[in-house]
């Protein structure tokens, strides 16, 4: 200390360490990683959307890639080239490499899928750019490259490059880098005086100590990694004194629809699974799980031959094919039949596809879980859930990890949220399905778990995600590393996420330490997703509901008519319903032109289900034993029914409306030309007939009195105040006043729509402090008076709105 200023001496052994691994890695990764270099050209180029079986079809036109730029918002094209492996890269790996498609890698830029001599390769993008074509070359390797490049419609800035190289790498000193650099980022994670970072650092250092960074002679050198590298073996891995094991699976989160459509969406699938198939190749231990049977749908139709790799890697035990449901759906807007098809039709699919019968369902984020799901997944032979979007809230943290999930009937299930984050304590409070297999969310995975007293193993999925990508070759270089062991670093294990389910299981059984959540999942964030797109959550409930309908009146057509039960169209329309429920459609989270292709699907859906229902009706009313001109009417509804009837009116101009027992019905005409008659006792899943009767009148008995603002029918008294709010509704057998006093109802406040974040999601906590009362009534009219109902129309105005 002097003149009393703290002093920190900076140059510390302990800290130079650290700085010194970290300036020999960067030299590595600089002069020796790459043996050699040569950057390609000769492209040819075709704007336009192709198969590699059109390949050969149009025009190509030369590509000028050292001063000519291309695509655009959602741009496909091809590329191709010509290439030569030199002679000077014999007895070496070869990399096909794509070169920046922009100034710089994002997640935005473009993706390319990379066809070597006719057969699909790899997907390239952002993190992973390099295609590895041959362990050991001979020299003079002729390629024929083909590249299906792709730009979004979402974020794609301005113009890009299209640059490649091939180049080959020293495999011994890519190994001595992650060696050194992995427990070097375990070491960082620590404080300067804690024992992991201080025996780390010195065995690190003594490492590099060994390594001939002087000598040309490159074996001098290789002798000198080899050194290093057995140190490193003998006094860092295997050390871990943890006892904790993160169980580790290669994922890749494809968003079906988001900010990007569905077509994108069947490209990025082709990209993710092709660049799994691939390195799995190069790391033999390297495990994989992918959910949404959706996706393994579009895959065996777009890439077949992705789809035949995947069926070998699942009969080889290295694919995992889980979650069961046909997409990662939204749960809270959809029925409750829908919930059930997402599993029905996902858990069909896996099992006739890949002989696997699914126990997890898989729903990393969604927006909040209906207390509904435990049941319905016990019944569909599902036995673990999986989440960690409801550590999104915004105000509480769940206080569990691992729980078991009861619902709303009692019925329980094995939950487990994974805890994988960063290791910064005062950031860890979300977690991620996207995790990086690096020591820093592997250690912060753990320290995030709530509940170390309970279990010591814990869940990573790991991977690029929500665009696709999956893991990279860094990823699974300090995957193997990690699972070896190091001191201050949890143990990984690559390993299926039913193997981790059952063993966890099995360890938490009958332990008092294993808490319940009772209930609703709720996530306190993302509310807006229950009004958002409000057009696609209609078509949603009607399209549930139509096929609901066609379902049953084609089952009872089938069994008393004999009809064909039209299974095939039933089938591929509830897949389009399902789809359309994925977690960023109905929820309203994805960009215009996704919902402008929901609107085609759902409407072409709904024009076939109404086609087949006035089928299954025709059929079935010319089966029946009807002698007299009737209303037939249906209730597709598993109860006896009393219910308004909407139907067009008969040609005759007096007329009655008769039940079987010849009782007279309340009929009247509507406002819109139609006829309203009230059925009674209309058997479950059955159908009634009502004669149409000839009558000496159409009259019709009013059952609504008006005595200016006051409505009274036999039930209510209903008084409007000037701006036609309902300022009083009395239930006229009990005498009950609904509206309190000096309050109005049917009241309409518009309220500003401005959430600091996430415009399509969120509704937040200040919205009501702007709302602007709707005052403005333009008309009032009792447009329909009549025996079955009343009809009063306000029409008011609202900016430029009409309501």
């Amino acid at each position: 200390m002097a003149n009393g200023t703290n002093f920190r001496d900076k140059n510390s052994e302990r800290n130079m360490f650290q700085r010194r691994v970290g300036k020999i890695i960067d030299v590595l990764r600089s002069d020796y990683l790459m043996t050699g270099s040569v950057r390609l050209g000769g492209f040819k180029f075709r704007d336009g959307q192709y198969t590699i079986a059109q390949i050969d079809e149009g025009e190509w036109r030369d590509f000028d890639t050292e001063n000519e730029l291309w695509g655009y918002r959602e741009c496909y094209a091809w590329f191709r080239h010509s290439v030569e492996v030199p002679a000077e890269f014999a007895g070496k790996p070869v990399i096909y490499e794509i070169m920046p498609a922009q100034r710089e890698w994002r997640g935005s830029s473009a993706q390319f899928i990379v066809f070597v001599n006719g057969e699909l390769a790899q997907g390239v993008d952002a993190n992973h750019a390099g295609v590895r074509l041959l362990e050991c070359a001979k020299g003079g390797e002729k390629f024929e490259i083909f590249i299906n490049a792709y730009t979004d419609d979402w974020d794609f800035n301005g113009k890009a490059m299209m640059k490649a190289r091939l180049k080959t790498v020293d495999d011994l000193v890519q190994k001595l880098i992650f060696d050194l650099l992995t427990p070097l980022e375990v070491a960082n994670l620590y404080s300067v005086d804690d024992i992991p970072r201080v025996d780390i650092l010195k065995t690190l250092n003594d490492a590099v100590s060994l390594l001939d960074l002087y000598t040309p002679d490159r074996a001098v050198f290789a002798e000198s990694a080899e050194a290093a590298m057995a140190l490193l073996e003998q006094e860092i891995y295997g050390k871990d004194d943890m006892g904790v094991l993160t169980s580790c699976i290669g994922h890749t989160h494809i968003d079906v629809a988001w900010l990007w459509r569905l077509r994108q969406t069947r490209d990025k699938i082709g990209r993710s699974f092709a660049t799994v198939l691939k390195y799995m190749d190069e790391y033999p231990e390297y495990k994989f799980m992918s959910p949404q049977a959706q996706l393994y749908d579009y895959c065996k139709q777009d890439y077949p031959e992705v789809y035949e790799g995947i069926r070998q890697r699942v009969k080889e035990g290295r694919w995992e094919v889980e979650g069961s449901m046909w997409v990662e759906s939204d749960t809270n807007v959809i029925s409750g039949e829908s919930l059930v098809r997402q599993f029905l039709v996902g858990k069909r699919f896996f099992k006739d596809e890949f002989g696997v019968d699914n126990k997890i369902m898989w729903l990393p984020d969604v927006f909040g879980y209906s207390a509904a799901i435990p049941q319905v997944m016990k019944k569909a032979g599902i036995d673990y859930f999986m989440t960690t979007k409801i550590s999104w809230n915004e105000y509480n943290k769940v206080p569990y990890d691992t729980f078991m999930w009861q619902g709303i009937d009692g019925t329980e299930v094995l939950a487990h949220f994974s805890p994988s984050t960063g290791n910064d304590e005062r950031e860890n409070f979300c977690t991620t399905y996207n995790a990086f297999l690096e020591p820093s969310q592997i250690l912060g995975g753990w320290k995030r778990y709530s509940q170390k007293d309970l279990n010591k193993n814990v869940l990573c999925s790991f991977g690029f995600g929500d665009g696709g990508g999956g893991p990279t070759i860094d990823m699974l270089e300090s995957g193997r590393r990690m699972e070896k062991g190091i001191p201050g670093c949890p143990k990984t294990k690559m390993e299926f996420s039913r193997d981790f389910f059952e063993r966890l299981e099995k360890d938490v059984e009958g332990s008092n330490r294993l808490p319940k959540w009772a209930g609703e999942l709720y996530l306190e964030f993302h509310r807006g997703t229950l009004t958002s797109q409000a057009s696609g959550k209609r078509y949603n409930r009607k399209s549930e509901n139509l096929y609901h309908d066609l379902e049953t009146l084609a089952a009872i057509a089938q069994t008393h008519c004999g009809s064909e039960y039209p299974s095939a169209d039933i089938y591929e329309a509830w897949k389009i319903i399902l789809l359309n429920q994925f977690h960023d459609i109905i929820p309203g989270s994805s960009i215009k032109q996704v919902y402008d292709d929901s609107k085609i699907q759902y409407e072409t859906i709904i024009a076939r289900g109404n086609e087949l229902v006035d089928e299954a009706v025709a059929e079935l009313c010319a089966g029946l034993a009807v002698k007299e001109k009737s209303y037939v009417v249906f209730n597709t509804l598993g109860f006896m029914r009393d219910d308004v009837v909407m139907t067009d009116l008969p040609k005759t101009e007096n007329f009655s409306i008769v039940d079987t027992d010849g009782h007279p019905l309340a009929w009247q005409k509507t406002f819109d030309g139609k006829l309203a008659f009230f059925a009674k006792c209309v058997p479950a899943k059955g159908y009634k007939a009502f004669k149409i009767a000839d009558a000496t009148t159409s009259d019709c008995e009013n059952t609504l009195d008006i005595s200016g603002n006051t409505l009274t029918n036999a039930f209510f008294e209903v008084e409007f105040d000037a701006e036609m709010n309902i300022a009083r509704l009395v239930h006229k057998a009990s005498g009950r006043a609904v509206a309190p006093d000096g309050e109005v109802l049917n009241k309409l406040i518009a309220f500003e729509d401005r959430p600091y974040n996430h415009d399509a999601w969120n509704v937040d906590c200040y919205f009501d402090e702007k709302g602007i009362e709707i005052t403005d009534v333009t008309s009032s009219e009792l447009v329909e008076n009549g025996p079955v109902r009343a009809v009063w129309r306000v029409v008011r105005t609202f900016m430029s709105s009409t309501i």
